[in-house]
């Protein structure tokens, strides 16, 4: 088992993925600041994790750039040693298209869009951490990545031009 020195940032930590993340941290040694919507969810993890490590809890809506800072400014005062960023908070809707409105997009897209970038912009605590690591679960990558391959697959004209300007797409073969 390799040790995990200092402290981690996690959002969406109340559940899932995120809440494994914590438990793993805490388990290699590592300090976190637990972020999601779910309090009570929080708590509890919270609670397991017990005081075998320094845990801070952290309400916050990452679709919101002020309760992102806010949570940057709360875990580096909490844990000064804060090294490491783990930006897994995420939704998913389910249905056709005709069936998830515009309202339930949005929703979707400032947590899982927004949510990265306020956790990895200026204010926010990659923009604040000794070594700058920082990390986007790999969950959003694969669906991400999945679904612009199958887009790109059906449609020639999708696929990067090579006279193009900016970021390649890049490619997990994860």
């Amino acid at each position: 088992m390799t040790a995990i020195r200092g402290a981690a940032a996690i959002t969406g930590a109340a559940s899932g993925i995120g809440r494994a993340l914590a438990i793993e941290f805490c388990r290699r040694g590592c300090d976190v600041a637990l972020a999601d919507r779910d309090e009570a969810g929080l708590k509890t993890l919270a609670a397991e994790i017990g005081g075998s490590r320094k845990v801070s809890v952290h309400r916050i809506d990452v679709g919101e750039a002020e309760d992102v800072a806010r949570f940057a400014t709360e875990a580096v005062a909490a844990h000064p040693a804060l090294n490491i960023l783990v930006n897994n908070a995420g939704v998913a809707l389910l249905g056709s298209f005709e069936e998830i409105d515009q309202a339930q997009r949005e929703w979707l897209f400032d947590i899982n869009f927004w949510g990265v970038v306020h956790g990895t912009r200026g204010r926010t605590p990659s923009a604040q951490l000794r070594t700058r690591r920082a990390m986007t679960s790999r969950v959003w990558d694969a669906r991400a990545t999945s679904s612009s391959l199958r887009a790109q697959r059906s449609n020639p004209e999708m696929h990067p031009r090579k006279d193009s300007v900016g970021p390649r797409p890049v490619l997990n073969s994860q």
